[in-house]
């Protein structure tokens, strides 16, 4: 359900921030995808799974845990692993970043609630994937 919900959110955020900023088009994705098929494809997926798997484990699998030893409270960590997660996309310009800092909240808060890697991991994968297919 997380990954069905990450998906949506973050293609309504971008639609949305896309006007109010112009900069914000710019997508490693929909460059792969104009290389001829079968190697965009392919390229496309591997960097979906590959980010899915390495960020998420990262900012959620090491980056909470991490926080929460310092004594960081539960309500300043997603705040913060939201902000750097959005800064490290920062390619697409401010739009992409506020969309990645969303994302990466609704990410950071359902895997403290949980602390199960596994479905936010999933939940990037996807959209990474619907990135590729629908851009």
């Amino acid at each position: 359900m997380i990954c069905v919900f990450d998906i949506w959110i973050y293609h309504l955020l971008w639609d949305y921030f896309s006007v109010l900023f112009p900069d914000a088009g710019h997508s490693y994705y929909s460059e792969w995808t104009r290389l001829p098929f079968p190697r965009g494809t392919l390229i496309c997926i591997y960097f979906s799974v590959f980010a899915g798997l390495v960020e998420e484990f990262h900012f959620r699998g090491i980056m909470v845990p991490l926080f929460e030893s310092f004594g960081m409270s539960w309500v300043l960590i997603p705040f913060v692993i939201s902000a750097l997660f959005g800064l490290v996309h920062w390619e697409g310009g401010w739009g992409h970043i506020f969309v990645t800092f969303c994302f990466s909240f609704v990410q950071t808060v359902y895997y403290q609630k949980t602390r199960l890697i596994l479905p936010v991991i999933c939940g990037h994968v996807a959209v990474g994937l619907s990135i590729c297919f629908m851009h």
